[in-house]
């Protein structure tokens, strides 16, 4: 007799596979239905939700491709990647990489896994932890001569991404309202981007050119002000850039180089 661990594992096993179904709906007994046919309304239940959660967070690439093709894509990405979370806002996380995988992709639409990888980012500063207004006030009782040493960091909605293709204007242009010019030149070279979100709630997605991309990386990466300078060409204005970052509730706390947050 299986143990409720083993029953729940070939449980879910069929769910996303043909083949264990047959053999676990043997371990059902129904009134009305067969085994089979109740697994079936289940994993019908099951792709439809999961399906729908690749909708929400993917529209792009939804809109880029269509409906039918993307059904088929979804369906085959949630075999080889079913959820592992009760929460379908963690759902779809590999689906850029999955893209990526696809021959047709990597000939008629290239740009599609950054398209996906941004919209991704998107999800997941939306949903992301939030944070107050850096102390000011804490952050004036610094000595001067010591703020070389401080790591400064993010709100946790901020996420970084570079593409070699212009998957900003792809997005922007494929969003709800836009009235603007819709033509995409795809020679027009890469981007290099940080998608945040607003007090509000509204997502940014902001180009960057390559000193604020990397000055905003070392902050990431929870370097000290005199690391990332270090990394900078000289004529780089990271206290201009510093400035304008923790105006904009980008930047949300600080500590000392080499102590715990």
């Amino acid at each position: 007799m299986p143990t409720l661990l083993e029953l729940q594992k070939e449980f879910v096993q069929a769910v996303f596979s043909d083949g264990v179904a047959a053999q676990f709906s043997r371990l059902l007994h129904v009134d009305q239905l067969a085994g089979e046919e109740r697994l079936a309304v289940y994993r019908n239940n099951v792709l439809h939700n999961l399906t729908d959660a690749l909708r929400d967070v993917y529209p792009v690439v939804l809109r880029l491709t269509g409906e039918d093709w993307f059904g088929q894509a979804a369906r085959t990405h949630i075999h080889r990647h079913p959820s592992r979370s009760g929460d379908l806002n963690d759902y779809g996380r590999e689906f850029a990489d999955y893209l990526a995988g696809l021959e047709v992709v990597i000939h008629d639409l290239p740009y599609l896994p950054d398209t996906a990888r941004l919209e991704w980012q998107v999800h997941e500063a939306f949903h992301a932890a939030d944070a107050g207004p850096l102390d000011l006030e804490r952050l004036a009782r610094v000595p001067a001569d010591a703020y070389a040493l401080l790591c400064f960091h993010l709100h946790p909605s901020c996420r970084l991404l570079q593409s070699d293709y212009p998957v900003q204007r792809i997005w922007r242009v494929n969003q709800p309202g836009y009235t603007g010019e819709e033509t995409v030149n795809l020679q027009e070279g890469g981007a290099a981007m940080l998608v945040f979100r607003d007090a509000d709630y509204t997502i940014g997605v902001e180009a960057l050119d390559a000193t604020a991309f990397r000055f905003i990386a070392g902050l990431k990466r929870g370097l000290s002000l005199s690391a990332i300078a270090d990394a900078l060409p000289e004529a780089a204005d990271i206290g201009t850039l510093l400035q304008r970052l923790v105006a904009r509730g980008i930047v949300v706390d600080f500590s000392e180089e080499g102590s715990a947050r």
